[in-house]
């Protein structure tokens, strides 16, 4: 499932939505934005890596591609913050009954 998942997160079209007729997405909201969510991804683990996005008319943008981060830990930071970006983390399970309590865990929608 990941390779498909990192597919589908590389051919995400991103540029600018002044001057593309419709790109999937676009800039993240400052430049200060950017370098945070590009610390936050800052792992050994990607996949799949959003971070160096150039959009040639759009030289100045502040924008980040998709990035899938892989064999995240529940401990991890990464696995208990929610990011706000473009960021897919993946943390494997051993079963469903796993995947229930660490959801059950979290401080965010799918938590307690």
């Amino acid at each position: 499932m990941l390779p498909s998942l990192v597919a589908a997160a590389r051919a995400i079209k991103i540029g600018s939505t002044v001057r593309e007729a419709q790109p999937d997405m676009g800039p993240v909201i400052t430049a200060r934005a950017r370098p945070r969510r590009q610390q936050r991804g800052g792992r050994r683990e990607i996949v799949c890596d959003g971070r160096g996005v150039r959009i040639a008319d759009a030289p100045n943008g502040f924008f980040v591609g998709a990035t899938i981060i892989d064999q995240v830990q529940n401990e991890m930071t990464l696995g208990r913050e929610e990011v706000f970006g473009p960021v897919l983390t993946v943390i494997r399970m051993d079963d469903l009954d796993h995947a229930i309590e660490l959801a059950n865990e979290s401080a965010y929608g799918t938590g307690p």
